[in-house]
């Protein structure tokens, strides 16, 4: 934009942008004309570039928030939504209500404990639109919708749909919330966040900003937390997702199409509100936040809330993430224990407490705190991390423990089950994934059934050179060769059908040789795929894995699989077995809906396998969908 540029105010005859509206001097100025729409729909949301010099901005806006309800697929159900407004001058009736109107496309119905005689839509003793207050810690409903829709604090708002969405069992539809009036520009008064506290904070501009960027008094950690309403487990309403420098900015617990595991975020988007918190020994005092231009974000923004960050993590922080992953393998929740010689074994403002989801939680539990991340020192023998658990369902679980850096730490971890009584050891190399089932039984679902404790490991006294499994006729034949044998008191051979879930078939005794060769024969097995590996126990109790091998007994049926699952390396291996040659689709989904890869592969008839690229696919669990050579499709669960 040049010196100056004024929209018409003739009626249906407004500007409607769509991208970055940016000025080309520092004495530019825009005259809406109150005639100017910053456009959000589901290809992206408009978005003010910085203003500098004497730049403003002088009438009317009409700012747009795209809400991705729905039913089809990449969209949520109806859901709570963290929200913030980035004009000033409308009530929460005129704006987010549509001024009472039915409207297509635009707004929701909004129900308060005042009913209609208060503005709302219809009367409800649960509020769908309510505000945080530090004084009681919970939220409080707003009273009338008279209200201004410019609150500092944002709003948390139920959507169900735009505004013909009227009935409770009536299916959600996609919306757009939308406010008019004078934008928010320019360094902007300070926000107070009270000590020892939560603040709950609205992004003011119609822009992503940084929260790198913005400006907080030394007590404000270096951490925020956002709703996110893919992240829904069970109960469908949404979920916390917090993101900290601790944790490379990468989202705790992560794991949604717009909250990947593996991609960090700093960004707050336009239209989103976001808590933060303040530590601080002088707990009756208050700090600030500031907004300021240059704390806008370079990038465009975005139909959804979420963006990728330019950060530099610190590459040698360990961590342990834990997930909690849903029988129909969702993201319900997780949590992140840091380790690093920073840190200390208190809950400071390094450590991220948890805010409690009204779903499923899977939390850290550490001085009677719940924490999402969990900053200690480097890992010991003998430390323990308790983990807690609330509104489970009956259903089966899926937990997901991922070390980061972890392999070199000299301990070896164990999950403890409070309420089966077993001790599963965990990898620091790669994945481990249990299974937690919920029953009746009241333990199933105690807040504290999980413990993972370290334990010392001394440096492994043998050598493994070979370990093989071959099939003769009918026979597994499982092999290995090591060196330097000392102190070992048995092999323990475990077998698989599956490559995770392990089970005892044999014991051999060492025999402590400079050099040995051991074998065990797997008799008579059925047609199918087996997975072995050795379990080395040491005289003084200490455990260690070999590696997997693995045979195929007898002529398989018709089989399409994955090996192994979860993937490594970001490839998928897949292997058809038995099918007839000619041409194969492929396609990827994320558990949104989202097509991730789509490929066609020539396969030669009988058993083969192909390979699937998939560089930087995030950490969670998807649906691989084969479209074979007679139209039938297979769908096949990835881990990675």
């Amino acid at each position: 934009m040049g010196s100056g540029l004024s929209v018409s105010s003739t009626a249906n005859d407004t500007l409607k942008i769509t991208g970055l509206l940016s000025f080309g001097n520092a004495s530019a100025v825009l005259n809406t004309g109150d005639n100017l729409t910053l456009v959000s729909n589901s290809s992206g949301t408009a978005a003010v570039g910085i203003l500098g010099g004497i730049n403003s901005i002088n009438g009317n806006v009409i700012v747009e928030r795209y809400i991705n309800t729905g039913t089809a697929a990449g969209e949520h159900p109806k859901s709570w939504q963290f929200l913030a407004a980035a004009t000033s001058g409308q009530t929460i009736k005129q704006s987010w209500m549509e001024n009472g109107t039915a409207a297509n496309y635009y707004g929701t119905m909004i129900s308060g404990p005042g009913g209609t005689a208060a503005g709302f839509d219809i009367s409800s003793p649960a509020p769908s639109i309510k505000y945080y207050n530090y004084h009681t810690k919970g939220w409080t409903a707003v009273a009338n919708t008279s209200s201004l829709i410019d609150n500092v604090q944002g709003y948390m708002v139920f959507v169900r749909g735009d505004r013909t969405v009227t009935g409770a069992a009536q299916a959600a539809n996609p919306t757009v919330l939308r406010t008019k009036g004078t934008l928010y520009t320019g360094s902007l008064a300070s926000i107070v966040v009270h000590n020892n506290n939560w603040g709950s904070i609205g992004n003011p501009y119609a822009s992503p900003i940084d929260f790198t960027l913005v400006s907080t008094d030394a007590a404000i950690d270096n951490k925020f937390y956002v709703l996110d309403p893919y992240l829904y487990g069970s109960y469908g309403t949404g979920g916390y997702q917090t993101l900290s420098a601790v944790n490379n900015w990468l989202p705790v617990p992560g794991g949604t199409s717009v909250y990947p595991s593996n991609v960090p975020n700093s960004i707050i988007q336009s239209g989103q509100a976001f808590f933060v918190h303040a530590t601080s020994s002088d707990s009756t005092g208050t700090s600030n936040l500031r907004f300021m231009e240059n704390c806008k974000a370079s990038n465009n923004g975005s139909n959804k809330f979420s963006r990728m960050a330019a950060f530099t993590g610190i590459s040698n922080r360990q961590f342990l993430r834990a997930s909690l992953i849903t029988s129909s393998g969702l993201m319900a929740d997780g949590n992140v224990v840091a380790f690093d010689k920073a840190f200390s074994n208190g809950i400071d403002g390094n450590d991220a407490l948890k805010m409690i989801n009204s779903g499923e939680n899977f939390g850290v539990k550490l001085n009677g705190q719940l924490l999402a991340i969990d900053a200690k020192s480097p890992v010991t023998a003998n430390d323990t991390i308790s983990y807690y658990t609330s509104n489970l369902a009956l259903a089966t679980y899926k937990l997901i423990f991922a070390p980061e850096n972890m392999q070199s730490a000299g301990v070896q971890a164990f999950l403890i089950d409070q309420f089966l009584n077993i001790q599963t050891p965990l990898s620091l190399s790669d994945s481990t994934f249990i299974n937690l089932t919920v029953t009746s039984a009241a333990a199933s679902s105690a807040s504290d059934r999980f413990l993972v404790v370290f334990r010392q490991m001394a440096a492994l006294p043998v050598t493994v050179t070979s370990v093989t499994a071959t099939l003769k006729n009918k026979n597994a034949d499982v092999k290995w060769k090591v060196q330097n044998e000392s102190g070992i008191q048995q092999y323990q051979v475990e077998r698989s059908t599956d490559g995770t879930n392990f089970k005892q078939v044999a014991s051999v005794n060492a025999k402590n040789n400079v050099t040995g060769s051991y074998s065990w024969t797997d008799l008579n097995i059925d047609a199918g795929k087996y997975y072995y590996r050795i379990k080395i126990i040491t005289l003084d109790g200490k455990i260690s894995y070999i590696q997997i091998v693995k045979v195929i007994s007898g002529k398989l049926p018709d089989q399409i699989f994955v090996y192994p699952n979860p993937i490594k390396d970001g490839i998928i291996h897949l292997q058809l077995a038995n099918h007839p040659e000619g041409n194969y689709g492929v396609r990827l989904f994320n558990s949104e809906g989202q097509l991730i890869i789509s490929e066609k592969l020539t396969h030669a008839k009988g058993t083969s396998e192909e390979t699937i690229n998939c560089p930087n696919l995030a950490k969670a669990i998807y649906q691989l969908e084969i479209v074979k050579t007679d139209g039938r499709v297979e769908v096949i669960k990835v881990m990675n």
